[in-house]
């Protein structure tokens, strides 16, 4: 197959991608790790914000690629820097699955002659930007941008596929650093780190044998809600959190790089109705994850929601990484809804229908619509 100079490897987005889950446990290798983004996709620099919130206090803050006296001044262009990519609301409201990219939503007023665009991008001869938001809910928000120089050309539909791509797991890795609060764990003190944590986490097997659980894990499994262990087996009340779970840890275990959306805040609650989020991240896939604990193939980050659960409709999407399209056929199918139905109420043809309903079963786990409709059942109970 024909490739472009720099269009990636699966083989090389699966090192870049442990790499971003390496910096989940170790933030120190964000820098590293920024530096090979920009080099595989010619951008002149690059940086990541992580900020507490509602305070602002910066938690994380990594350049790379930006010398004094510009890394120093970028500070005092706050207000100007977020009008670069269409402003607060923009920035408040933008897909956070989606790249923004500074050629295309075109420059802000006055661009051309503002103190950010003279003083800093001029003299560094860069043209184009991209950013995205990796964390933006009452305890968190985070951001990544790349730079791209003049010398390289503007970015193009490689570079937003690709970071489209990679949205998923640089999410991850903000949100497991931000619970483990920003931290280094090493190999040696792993387990005393986890018991030392608010957060429940459980270390697994493929096959869901739990390997370690710390304290707090500990105290939900022994309620026995949401979560519970049998014959060594780790299992979640919610059927429907309880199997997009089991995907994603048997999907991270064959390859993090294709598991996606998968085990990134699966919604469930506890025994006390309070809403909380699953995050799952593989152990296995760099030398510095897995020697962190023997046979375990994935690490399981029980938080409290810092947003409110999604909607039954939609919570499937989020347990199952579908598409849009997806979740609308999943939506008419559970409701009992024929192929023919389904076809006449979303305005598509009744081949269109059933080639999403062949991927939904693959993606549920499921074979018959009888099954779907207990998973849309399962959800609305939850919800």
């Amino acid at each position: 197959m024909f490739r472009l100079p720099n269009e990636p490897s699966l083989e090389q987005l699966s090192d870049l991608i442990g790499s971003i889950y390496d910096c989940a446990l170790d933030p120190g290798l964000w820098s590293d790790t920024l530096q090979r983004m920009s080099e595989q996709y010619d951008f002149c620099n690059s940086g990541i914000g992580i900020q507490e919130m509602p305070s602002g206090r910066p938690l994380l803050v990594t350049m790379t690629g930006t010398e004094e006296p510009y890394a120093s001044a970028l500070y005092g262009f706050g207000s100007e820097i977020v009008e670069v990519f269409g402003g607060l609301q923009k920035m408040q409201t933008q897909p956070m699955d989606e790249p923004m990219v500074f050629s295309r939503d075109g420059p802000p007023p006055n661009w051309a002659t503002s103190r950010y665009n003279l003083e800093w991008i001029e003299p560094q001869g860069i043209i184009d930007a991209l950013a995205l938001i990796l964390a933006r809910d009452s305890q968190t928000y985070s951001s990544l941008s790349f730079g791209r120089h003049v010398s390289a050309g503007k970015v193009g539909d490689l570079e937003v596929d690709t970071f489209r791509f990679l949205v998923p797991h640089l999410q991850r890795a903000v949100r497991i650093s931000r619970i483990l609060d920003i931290q280094t764990v090493a190999a040696s003190s792993f387990a005393a780190t986890l018991d030392a944590l608010a957060s429940a986490v459980l270390l697994v097997g493929s096959d869901m044998r739990i390997v370690h659980a710390n304290q707090t894990a500990e105290r939900i499994l022994a309620e026995g809600q949401p979560l519970f262990e049998r014959g060594g087996l780790l299992s979640v009340r919610d059927e429907a959190a309880g199997a997009a779970l089991a995907m994603a840890v048997r999907d991270s275990h064959l390859n993090e790089a294709i598991f996606g959306r998968r085990g990134l805040g699966i919604p469930l609650r506890d025994a006390r109705g309070k809403p909380m989020v699953l995050h799952v991240l593989p152990l296995q896939h760099t030398d510095m994850r897995s020697g962190l604990k023997a046979n375990a193939t994935a690490a399981i980050f029980v938080a409290a929601a810092s947003a409110p659960l999604p909607a039954a409709n939609d919570a499937v999407a989020v347990l199952f990484d579908l598409t849009p399209a997806e979740t609308r056929v999943f939506g008419r199918m559970a409701e009992g809804a024929s192929i023919s139905e389904t076809a006449k109420a979303l305005g598509v043809s009744p081949s269109t229908v059933k080639t999403h309903l062949l991927r939904l079963f693959a993606k549920t786990g499921t074979r018959r619509q009888a099954e779907l409709v207990k998973l849309g059942a399962s959800l609305a109970l939850t919800a």
